[in-house]
């Protein structure tokens, strides 16, 4: 529950900043990036700070000229993308688990749940904490025997083609 509520507090908080920032106060969310260079801890991140605030300024100028359809397919795109991350459990656990009728919308939550968790850790895509924390949400629809197995499934539709199209699309 602490790691849902700090995932979820942190999530919450870089949303709003970014949204802030895009739509309307980039400079604003900029100086707030700067401030928070101030910490002691943070001081080595102000060169960074600085340019993700002026990325923050460029993108906000260039999105303000774009038109209503531009936004209505960003969203219904991005919808139907997480849409597809967060069923592929609801499909797993039912074909290799024990899942009934209004359970489905337990087993969505869950997976939201996890999503937030995996935000926090700092390992690249949450690998480990992912799979540990999926076994752990969901070892009660699936079989303990091949639950690391539906485990390995889920990452590899979800976070996988992500690696491999990265690995190809980046370097261009």
């Amino acid at each position: 529950e602490t790691f849902f509520w700090l995932g979820f507090t942190f999530s919450a908080i870089i949303t709003t900043l970014l949204g802030l920032g895009v739509f309307g106060y980039a400079k604003q969310v900029k100086s707030i990036l700067i401030g928070f260079t101030q910490l002691p801890f943070l001081k080595r991140y102000r060169e960074s700070a600085e340019s993700t605030g002026n990325e923050l300024i460029t993108t906000s100028q260039l999105y303000r000229k774009k038109p209503f359809k531009f936004w209505l397919k960003l969203i219904g795109i991005t919808l139907g993308s997480w849409t597809f991350k967060f069923c592929v459990v609801n499909l797993l656990v039912t074909a290799f688990g024990d899942v009934i009728g209004l359970e489905q919308f337990t087993v969505f939550s869950k997976v939201l749940v996890m999503w937030v968790i995996m935000l926090i850790p700092i390992t690249p895509g949450a690998s480990g904490v992912a799979e540990l924390t999926f076994m752990a949400l969901f070892c009660k629809y699936v079989n303990p025997g091949i639950i690391a197995t539906v485990s390995f499934s889920w990452r590899l539709f979800t976070y996988f083609p992500y690696l491999i199209l990265g690995s190809i699309i980046a370097p261009r």
